[in-house]
């Protein structure tokens, strides 16, 4: 009776391990079709310091700045922590290659579908896809050059050159390559100025967002929250000053501004953010010259950004050194919130823009700049008054999946 017990006892036990085996890989077996089923949104934009060659002896090689609106499109799980991914040509959008600021030559790049592989695990890329290359002269469009190609995060090598790419980061940066063969295109004028056929190599610097987040190479990461915010700021920015009884406006090219930051986020979707590393370039007067200008030199960043809502506070403070030549004059403190909100100071007021999907957001910021002290700053900059600023940025967060909004839905 005793040992029938046992058996009994045992066989329970046995089933129940079993059933609870089943259940876990039915469990995996259901999120891995789930996250097989799943699409989620992704976009591609270029950056400055790329570069299109064409031809062989001799190359020409033509600086290629691809910052544009970018193109969207969808990815999907492929198994082993890849995805297929697809940008159709109607969103698909390639800025123009020019030649020289102001000359009416340039040439129009219209690109088809582009699909291909992104590899989470190893950050390897490529995207297949055919462009048309349509030269424009004087406002004269000539006849298209067809090219077909595969750009690839691998290197490619033609016969002019090796080129070598760099795979997805963490912050969503890639460099894209490819070597293809350029046939003639039947116009006597772009044959014999390209020297067709010939082969075109490119270099482009991209950048990916993911704003549903990217795909795991593991059950872990799936479940892992963003923990860093890197954020960018582009180089339509604008400062503003009184400057001898006026407000002087000021382009500002926030391409060095890059900031590195800890992200914790909060169950009502809201996060803090504190910046521990961040650059900002100063502000020239005259672009391109150094004689003239504003040093900047930021103490903290700190704040609050909401997941739901898309908006953002930060609370800055920074020294502005105003820059003669080698002579430095009496600094200024800065102590203002930029926001995506509305700022507003002695006489002026800004409005900014939300987060978005896709990570850009319009910050602005009204200071109000007591007197110095120094009669010659304080007459010059007609202070006390106002500072403005506005900074188009863009934010990644990195090291897992972006905060979620738990009130959506």
């Amino acid at each position: 009776m005793g040992r029938r017990r046992l058996q009994c006892r045992f066989l329970l036990v046995l089933l129940f391990n079993v059933g609870v085996v089943w259940l876990g890989c039915s469990d995996r077996e259901h999120e891995h079709k789930a996250a097989r089923d799943m699409r989620r949104p992704v976009r591609l934009t270029g950056r400055e310091g790329g570069f299109l060659s064409i031809g062989i002896h001799p190359r020409r090689e033509y600086a290629y700045d691809g910052r544009g609106p970018g193109s969207i499109g969808t990815m999907w799980y492929d198994g082993e922590g890849t995805a297929k991914v697809l940008f159709p040509k109607e969103t698909a959008n390639a800025p123009d290659l020019t030649f020289a600021p102001g000359l009416p030559i340039y040439v129009k790049i219209l690109p088809d579908d582009m699909e291909g592989t992104i590899d989470f695990c190893s950050g390897d890329v490529e995207l297949a896809l055919t462009a048309r290359l349509r030269p424009v002269f004087f406002g004269r469009e000539r006849t298209d050059l067809l090219v077909d190609t595969t750009l690839t995060t691998g290197s490619v090598t033609g016969a002019a050159r090796e080129i070598r790419g760099q795979g997805l980061d963490e912050k969503g940066d890639l460099v894209l390559v490819a070597v293809s063969a350029v046939p003639e295109t039947g116009d006597p004028l772009i044959d014999g100025m390209l020297g067709l056929p010939t082969e075109a190599a490119v270099e482009d610097r991209m950048h990916l967002d993911f704003p549903a987040g990217r795909f795991c190479c593991s059950d872990e990461c799936s479940h892992r929250v963003a923990d860093t915010v890197h954020m960018l700021v582009a180089k339509e920015g604008l400062l503003a000053i009184s400057f001898l009884g006026s407000v002087a406006e000021f382009p500002y090219d926030g391409r060095g501004s890059d900031g590195v930051g800890t992200l914790v986020p909060e169950r009502d979707g809201t996060a803090s953010i504190e910046f521990f590393d961040f650059h900002v370039p100063p502000l020239q007067f005259v672009q391109g010259f150094d004689g003239i200008m504003i040093d900047i030199v930021p103490h903290s960043l700190s704040g609050r950004i909401d997941m739901c809502t898309g908006r953002i506070d930060l609370d800055f403070d920074a020294t502005f050194t105003p820059c003669i030549g080698s002579q430095r004059m009496t600094s200024i403190s800065i102590v203002t919130t930029i926001t995506t909100e509305t700022s507003a100071g002695y006489t002026h007021s800004l409005v900014g823009e939300r987060l978005n999907m896709w990570g850009d957001a319009l910050l602005v910021g009204v200071a109000k700049v007591p007197p110095t002290g120094d009669p010659a700053i304080d007459m010059l900059l007609d202070l006390p008054n106002d500072a403005l600023c506005r900074l188009p940025v863009h934010l990644d967060f990195v090291g897992g999946e972006p905060p979620a909004c738990p009130r959506s839905g």
